[in-house]
């Protein structure tokens, strides 16, 4: 039989900033901070994991003997000091934390002995929370990596050379669907002047170019899923950032292609072939998408937690259809651009405004209620855009705007 542990000798003696007490009795606190939303006509929820909470420390400490209120006084002083400091705990060793909060107690049937209830929190990140610029920065950096990825994934994903011509033709096929869907984009939406005349011409180059960059005797050039990613890019950044997001939104959404049953090895790589410029053309917009979700604007909270859920929920249906090794890559970069995305917009969350449902006795018109709710009249067109109010002059008894 082994020897028992002796527990005693193993254990720490407890201080902070070097002013030691006894131990009776501590806790630690952690978990995941979990945001769960819950949308109208769905059965599931989407649940945000924001990252974990502070992990918390609470510790009944004591202090005995003929000195006991100098030692409880030191120990007192050292909890009201700005800043962290190190912990030692009897079971865990040395932390670095901040005393959040502390209760001393003394009681007169326990002369010389003083007890001190405190909350401690391990100490976090050096500076607060990052600029929301910084955020967009890392987010747009995030979108660049990824629009590499999806270019680097395709080639490796799409089997021509050394195929039969029809091989080759499902390429040239998916492809070409994909210009023609960013062709209808720059022809039906406001895309601005320059930046649809390049994509004109960068569309009617590509198309021509087609023939000559997909064969069965040199492949599929790089060049060609470059186009499709880069002139996605170049129309969402010619156009307005919301609109972007909504036009990108539906080509990200578009169906997964299916196909019968086939015989022969050569058909189900055809197919493989046209599904993978399908993915081509939704990674494209979502790579698009994503990057006019930074650069849109966002009156209220309401607005940006509801665009943080449609891009997470976006970003992990594309995820999920990544499968294999080949797909490796592409999965990391779709999880880093959907992190860096969520916490641009995480931070747009805490820095908007919030919505509050204002109740007026009589009706107003919109220009009266803005000077006085913010005494600003130049507001009152939002107040009727908000509220969709048919008349300027009638705002109903009971509307939203946005808190001061």
């Amino acid at each position: 039989m082994s020897d028992c542990r002796n527990w005693m000798a193993t254990l720490w003696r407890a201080s902070f900033r070097g002013r030691p007490f006894w131990v009776s009795e501590d806790s630690e606190k952690g978990g995941r901070r979990l945001d769960v939303h819950e949308f109208p006509m769905r059965d599931a929820p989407f649940v945000e994991d924001l990252g974990s909470s502070a992990r918390r420390y609470s510790v009944t400490a004591y202090l005995g003997g003929d000195t006991a209120d100098a030692e409880a006084a030191a120990l007192v002083a050292a909890l009201d000091q700005r800043g962290a400091g190190v912990l030692v705990l009897p079971d865990k060793g040395s932390l670095t934390v901040r005393c959040e909060e502390f209760d001393r107690k003394f009681q007169k049937d326990e002369l010389g002995r003083v007890v001190i209830d405190i909350v401690f929190v391990r100490e976090g990140a050096p500076a607060a929370l990052v600029s929301s610029t910084a955020f967009a920065s890392r987010a747009l950096d995030a979108a660049e990596s990824l629009a590499a990825t999806i270019v680097t994934t395709v080639l490796a994903s799409t089997r021509v050379k050394g195929m039969a011509d029809f091989v080759a033709a499902s390429v040239r096929d998916g492809v070409t669907n994909a210009f023609a869907g960013l062709e209808a984009v720059r022809s039906s939406e406001a895309v601005a002047v320059e930046a649809s005349a390049a994509a004109r011409t960068a569309l009617d180059l590509a198309v021509a170019d087609i023939p000559a960059l997909v064969t069965a005797g040199a492949g599929l050039a790089a060049s060609l899923p470059e186009r499709v990613v880069s002139i996605a890019r170049a129309l969402g950044e010619g156009m307005v950032p919301a609109a972007a997001v909504v036009v990108f939104a539906a080509l990200a959404d578009a169906d997964v292609p299916t196909f019968p049953a086939r015989r022969t090895v050569l058909a189900h790589l055809a197919d493989g072939n046209v599904a993978e410029m399908a993915r081509l053309a939704r990674l494209a917009a979502l790579t698009a998408y994503a990057e006019a979700l930074v650069l849109a604007d966002y009156p209220s909270r309401r607005e940006a937690i509801a665009a943080r859920a449609a891009a997470a929920e976006r970003f992990e249906a594309e995820m999920g259809r990544c499968d294999g090794a080949l797909d490796a890559a592409l999965y990391r970069a779709l999880d880093e651009a959907r992190g860096r995305v969520i916490d641009h917009l995480s931070r747009v969350v805490i820095d908007a405004a919030p919505v509050m449902t204002v109740e007026a006795a009589t009706e107003m018109p919109a220009i009266v209620m803005a000077w006085q709710l913010y005494e600003d009249p130049t507001r009152a067109d939002e107040l009727v855009t908000r509220n969709r109010v048919k008349h300027p002059q009638f705002m109903p008894l009971t509307f939203e705007a946005l808190a001061t």
